[in-house]
Order: C-alpha cells, then structure tokens, then sequence
C-alpha cells in the first residue's frame, strides 16, 4: 500500500514544518484535484526525514503529544504516558500535568514549608520509623490495660478495677486505641458515625464497627474492591494498579504514607 509523510505545511497551510500527516491511496484520492496530483508527487519523490515524521492514529490522535493535556485519570489509564505529582505541605500529591514516561519529570515549585516525610513503604523511612498509610493505625508502644469484656452485658456497669472506658464491647483496633494488653475486646464508648471506624468498616445501629458487606464493587468505598461479600482495599504493587490514588505498602490509598517514628 502506498503512505506518503506529507508536510502539513503543503497540504495544511501550517506555519511549520515539524508535523507531517500519514496518507494512503485511499486517502490522497479523497483530496482535491491539484492537491491530490500534488500528494501523489511527494509520495514518489519526497523523502521525509523520520524525524520529523509526527505518526498520527487513525483516531487522529497525535502519538507522540498523546499525553499532553490529559486529565488525571485518562494519563493514568493511557499506555506510555505518566502523570507527574508535586508534594505541598501534605502528604496529599497534586497533579502537576501528564507526559511521555520517558520525558523528564516535571519540575515542582517551592510551597512555601518544609516537604514532609512521605513513603511508600517502611524502606524509604529513618532509622526506628515506619511507612504509616493514610487513616491507619499508629500502634502502640506501652500498653494501657483495658476491661476484657465477650459482650456489651459484661460493659454495661462499671465494675473497678481495670479501666473502664464505656458499655461497648469492640475490638479497639477499630477505633485507633492503645488499649487491651491482650488482644480481643475491651469496652468501650463506641462508634457515632461510620468516620469513627476504619475505612473497611460501618457504624451499626448498636454503635459497633462492623465489616462493610457488599454485592459489587460499588458497594464499598472508594479504593477498596468485593470479595467474597465483603470490601477488601485494593492490593498493589504500583500506583498503576490503582484506579486513583498511590499504593503504600502494597495497598491502594488517597495519599502517600508519613514516615512515623516507631511508637514506644
């Protein structure tokens, strides 16, 4: 089949010669009658240097500045092109435009305050810290005691002795605690609202931190996929296996991590 790179200059009228538009038989005898002479002249006796041949789709997408201009989520989607971030005062990355992957990285100006420590995973982090994932738990360094309790009857009154911290009993992993020595329950106040429990999880009408149950995907919140009736967070282990949001340590997440001193 024949192809010609005609100069877009000829046949466009541009106002330079950098672009050059891929034709086949088909598509230079849809051209006017002089243009079309003149199509069938360059295909024989032009030689475009590959250089400055642009290849272009048959969408009419520009290859090469494919990614120029896109918004977030088509860069992230689109093959060969990457989304460039800069990180502010937070943790939170903000979108800085999309390029080829292999241009150079966009470059972030100054905000104004000292970058924080973010992560991906506890190996970008100090000496005695940790890769902490946006809405995680702390943990704990020394254990405060707690009233071991199997149910909310064993919560409903104040016996003594170990602290009492209300008539729940829930696990307090669930509410970002240090309490229980021992694993298991404790009592506890417990939840007023679904932001009171972990992201995986729902406030139920007797104030305990349930696991979110679904049927589809769009049944649990963003980042987090069903399985087996249940919400899971994505698994990953880059943030292209994200629908949105960064992969920190191997799960999908809204922010970065903060690299976190080891609680002790």
């Amino acid at each position: 089949m024949l192809r010609a790179w005609l100069i877009c200059g000829v046949l466009a009228g541009c106002n330079s010669c950098h672009r050059a538009l891929p034709l086949d038989d088909e598509k230079i005898e849809d051209l006017a009658g002089p243009l079309r002479d003149l199509a069938y002249h360059l295909a024989e006796d032009l030689a475009v240097p590959e250089d400055l041949a642009v290849p272009i789709d048959l969408a009419g997408t520009d290859l090469v500045n494919r990614c120029q201009g896109l918004d977030e989520t088509t860069c992230r989607l689109r093959a060969g092109c990457a989304a460039d971030y800069c990180i502010a005062c937070t943790c939170t990355p903000e979108f800085a435009g999309c390029r080829k992957d292999s241009d150079r990285p966009a470059q972030c100006p100054w905000f104004g305050c000292k970058p924080p420590s973010c992560c991906r995973s506890t190996d970008e982090c100090g000496f005695e810290e940790f890769c902490l994932a946006p809405g995680e738990f702390a943990r704990c360094g020394i254990c405060a005691a707690g009233t071991n309790c199997e149910s909310d009857d064993d919560c409903a009154i104040d016996g003594g002795g170990q602290p009492y911290f209300g008539p729940t009993c829930d696990d307090p992993t669930s509410y970002d605690i240090c309490a229980g020595c021992f694993g298991g329950k404790i009592c506890l106040p417990g939840c007023d609202r679904d932001s009171d429990c972990r992201a995986d999880q729902l406030c139920d009408a007797t104030r305990h931190c349930v696991t979110r149950t679904c049927a589809v995907d769009g049944d649990c919140p963003s980042l987090f996929r069903c399985g087996n009736g249940v919400c899971g967070r994505i698994s990953c282990h880059a943030d292209s296996e994200c629908p949105s949001g960064f992969c920190v340590n191997y799960g999908c997440y809204p922010a970065y991590g903060v690299c976190t001193l080891v609680p002790v």
